[in-house]
């Protein structure tokens, strides 16, 4: 799929989030059937083959920004000329913790994330590629603020206080500015679509690369409002 085709589907998403349709597009966009039934248990599937031991986080922390910036060339027609990007369900990468670029980069690698095209891309790189890209992306101006929307608001009090009686914790308990959890990526000043999209992915099983299941649980607790709200709140932001 190309950019342009990801900004056709954009529109279609944000008309059909709140519809069951939405899956239909979901699945489209990342060129894999629907599957909402499987014989596999949660406890047999493998979410993602990358562990944080001591050799991967010194790959990681090895990783040259230099070299990096050469190889995101190709990077930028989707994801912006310096990684803010423009295309709603093509998520900025300036700013990003590199634990969770690499993470993300390994299981499109291993196809633990279905997306075609990044799918494909990353079948050619090697793991010091992931981590001089983690790098490359970690140090341009982005990502990494405190979100600016009305706390107070539904979004708000979700994002910043979880609700006990559905089973959702608060959002920033593991996605902060700088990353409390590993390699769960910040989402203030994300793409609204992009936050979106996520969360019906992992709500419908579509996306599971997520350890033990918790994106999974949380976002099938969120209402379909409530997902929306929570990425508008965080997408008020400016990177």
């Amino acid at each position: 799929m190309t950019c342009e085709q990801e900004r056709a589907a954009d529109g279609i998403l944000r008309r059909s989030a709140r519809r069951v349709s939405t899956i239909a597009v979901i699945a489209i966009a990342i060129g894999t059937s629907i599957s909402l039934g499987s014989n596999t248990s949660r406890a047999e599937e493998v979410a993602s083959t990358v562990t944080w031991d001591d050799q991967t986080l010194a790959l990681v922390k090895s990783g040259d920004a230099t070299r990096g910036s050469a190889l995101a060339t190709q990077c930028k027609a989707c994801h912006g000329r310096v990684g803010l990007s423009d295309a709603g369900l093509m998520p900025t990468l300036a700013g990003m913790n590199p634990l969770t670029t690499y993470k993300q980069l390994q299981d499109f690698h291993g196809y633990r994330r279905p997306w075609k095209d990044m799918n494909q891309i990353s079948r050619l790189l090697s793991p010091q590629d992931m981590a001089d890209l983690a790098a490359y992306w970690a140090s341009l101006p982005g990502l990494g603020k405190e979100p600016s929307g009305d706390p107070a608001s539904p979004a708000g009090k979700l994002a910043l206080e979880g609700n006990a009686d559905k089973g959702i914790p608060p959002c920033t308990s593991c996605h902060t500015a700088k990353g409390n959890e590993m390699g769960a990526p910040p989402l203030a000043g994300q793409n609204a679509a992009y936050i979106e999209q996520q969360l019906v992915a992992f709500a419908t099983g579509l996306r599971h690369n997520d350890l033990d299941g918790q994106m999974r649980d949380i976002a099938g607790n969120l209402t379909p409002e409530d997902r929306h709200a929570i990425a508008i709140y965080f997408s008020a932001t400016k990177p």
